[in-house]
């Protein structure tokens, strides 16, 4: 993830509304990422001036919204059970050994209250559900 560390205010800026603008919610109220990526149950982003670099759009969402360090060992699990959402709080980090317990579990989980003030502020810009 050292492409984001070396985004300007004004390129982070930029790439959120870009991130923003391929972002649907749902009846069940997942953010649900629009593009697709080589693998069809995720999506991916290509973030502006890093044409180069495709990220899984939800290990994106856990890195700018979430804001806590994975381990190295660490994947980004989807606690709702929906590998295209991108919403913060149905996102956690967790080790693959985890991550593949939970999937055989096959049932969503509760929701975290893992937001930021920066997952905030982007589900109002956006008119995404956001917590109150």
């Amino acid at each position: 993830m050292g492409t984001f560390l070396r985004w300007t205010p004004e390129l982070l800026r930029t790439n959120l509304s870009h991130f923003g603008s391929l972002v649907i919610p749902n009846d069940a109220g997942c953010w649900e990422f629009q593009r697709a990526s080589r693998n069809p149950a995720y999506g991916e982003f290509i973030p502006v001036g890093d044409k180069n670099d495709a990220w899984l759009a939800h290990r994106i969402s856990y890195f700018l919204f979430v804001q806590k360090p994975l381990g190295k060992d660490h994947q980004v699990d989807h606690r709702c059970m929906n590998g295209r959402c991108v919403r913060p709080d149905h996102l956690q980090g967790v080790t693959e050994t985890e991550n593949q317990r939970r999937r055989a579990r096959g049932k969503p989980m509760k929701p975290l209250k893992n937001w930021t003030r920066a997952g905030i502020e982007f589900a109002h810009e956006f008119n995404l559900p956001a917590p109150y």
